[in-house]
């Protein structure tokens, strides 16, 4: 599926899907100042292929995502 940009609340965060969206969902949240790619794609696939609907993505200003200026964070 590739990765993907959601807005939320005026933030972009980048996700990646693995799998059938018609399966239950899981959401892998990796710790603070680490990038999804932390969620390996072989774990994400084993997940999907038991039959979950996997997204992982990156924290604000982390990875992918959108970064602010340091001190000049938005909402």
């Amino acid at each position: 599926m590739g990765e993907r940009l959601i807005e939320a609340n005026g933030v972009e965060l980048c996700t990646e899907p693995f799998g059938d969206p018609r399966d239950p969902p899981v959401l892998l949240v990796m710790g603070v100042g680490a990038s999804m790619l932390w969620w390996e794609d072989d774990f994400c696939g084993l997940l999907a292929e038991g039959g979950r609907f996997v997204i992982r993505y990156d924290h604000r200003d982390t990875g992918r995502s959108v970064t602010y200026q340091p001190g000049r964070p938005r909402s």
